[in-house]
């Protein structure tokens, strides 16, 4: 049984086009698939047992190894480009993916790396920066991987968090991230829309109400707090909260302890809490609106996940993993972007964020009869955002600028929305890019 079970995983590697590598938990090679084969020059039966550093001999083996990095963290890598040494002494250029392997009871045993081989787009420019895929939220971005390790950190902590950022960044996402790594992942995690209710609704919602409090109040409720004992308690759209609750607020943090409303008795908390904004707290604090202490109690580590519009090279891996979540009454089959739909992606200043784009692309699979999303699917104003620069007819000068500026466009689509690659590919520096970019209309 044993010996079928491994002929059959044998035979689906081997199947499988890219190079595929499995390690155990000492990085030992137990797998070694026909492609890698091809790519390496090595083959399985010389290579098994031994570890992969002593064949792959990648420029990362030493510092920085993408899949050690899963197998510590459980996170999947995506498009690491690096180079290992093949039998003969050649360097070979590869795009490179990691994950964890885990037991039927979920423990790690070791992991598993796929190799692309990118010798044959050799003429294509590497564009900087790989997907890191993280607790839900996938980007290539070095700010987001900033709060990503961010997250990492804070949640080794019980300290409170508040997370700022414009609508549609993925603020709960942060927090349901913070909850997860924390040492309180297997308790509640409670969350709360400070702004669905009146401030006398709130406090009953937070706190929870006896028999006979209020009008209504037909027997004992629970509040937030106590639903989340143990847990995790967070308060979205903080900054909406009332300061008669804010005092409230701010007893429970200093001495842990709260009060059921129409209770004289002090019961204890054991919650943490994270919060999130869209506002500038400290403008409601010179506005008399937001008490300063309990801005800071609230705000011992800020997390501010950056808009859409300042990581656009996350933009095509997002429409990406989009299009490939399944859709009712569609089947299995894989949708792509046309050209023309993705620069039209990349030039939208996206206000709604990573929200917003999910809204696009779910409302574009809708409107799409085939496999190729193209620009007509997409909301009007993703369309109309070019219309500033005409696009047929008029002047020589006008046409030479509309000439330019496909150029431009097309240099950004092809190397992802990074301005350094496209400025290269154009034969330009970054600043005259950018110079012709805003000169032409073109979504920075």
């Amino acid at each position: 049984m044993y010996h079928r079970e491994r002929v059959k995983n044998r035979t689906i590697l081997d199947n499988i086009p890219s190079g595929v590598y499995t390690v155990d938990r000492e990085m030992k090679l137990l797998s070694f698939n026909r492609s890698l084969e091809s790519i390496t020059g090595y083959s399985a039966e010389e290579v098994l047992g031994k570890r992969c550093t002593e064949i792959l001999r990648s420029d990362f083996c030493e510092a920085g190894c993408p899949l050690k990095r899963s197998m510590r963290t459980g996170e999947t890598l995506r498009g690491i480009e690096l180079n290992l040494r093949a039998r003969d002494g050649s360097v070979v250029p590869i795009a490179s993916s990691t994950a964890v392997l885990r037991d039927e009871e979920g423990r790690p045993i070791g992991g598993i790396c796929s190799f692309r081989d990118l010798r044959e787009l050799h003429a294509v420019p590497i564009s900087q920066g790989h997907a890191r895929e993280f607790q839900g939220m996938l980007s290539k971005n070095p700010k987001m991987h900033e709060i990503f390790d961010l997250i990492e950190t804070v949640a080794e902590s019980d300290a409170n968090v508040l997370i700022e950022g414009e609508s549609g960044t993925g603020k709960e996402l942060v927090a349901r991230a913070i909850h997860r790594l924390s040492f309180r992942a297997g308790k509640p995690f409670l969350g709360v829309n400070c702004a669905s209710l009146n401030e006398n609704l709130m406090e009953s919602e937070l706190f929870g109400h006896v028999r006979g409090a209020f009008t209504g109040a037909v027997k004992d409720r629970m509040g937030r707090f106590e639903m989340a004992e143990g847990g995790t308690l967070f308060l979205d759209e903080v900054s909406e909260i009332g300061l008669h609750l804010q005092a409230k607020l701010l007893r429970v943090i200093q001495e842990r302890e709260y009060q059921r409303v129409g209770e004289t008795s002090a019961r204890k908390a054991n919650v943490r809490i994270l919060s999130a904004t869209n506002k500038r707290l400290k403008e409601r604090i010179a506005g008399g609106t937001f008490r300063d202490d309990l801005y800071y109690r609230l705000n011992v580590v800020s997390v501010i996940p950056p808009p859409l519009r300042e990581r656009k090279e996350d933009i095509p891996i997002l429409v990406e993993h989009f299009l490939s979540l399944p859709q009712e009454n569609h089947g299995g089959c894989k949708r792509s972007c046309s050209p023309l739909a993705m620069q039209a992606l990349l030039e939208y200043p996206w206000p709604g964020n990573v929200r917003e784009l999910e809204n696009a692309v779910e409302r574009a699979k809708i409107c799409s009869r085939g496999e190729v999303i193209e620009e007509s699917a997409l909301p009007a104003e993703i369309r109309h955002r070019g219309a500033a620069v005409p696009r047929r007819g008029g002047s020589f000068g006008e046409k030479a600028a509309n000439l330019e500026a496909d150029r431009i466009r097309e240099s950004l689509v092809h190397t992802g929305w990074n301005r350094t690659d496209a400025a290269a590919r154009l034969g330009v520096s970054r600043v005259t890019l950018w110079r012709r970019m805003k000169q032409l209309g073109i979504g920075a």
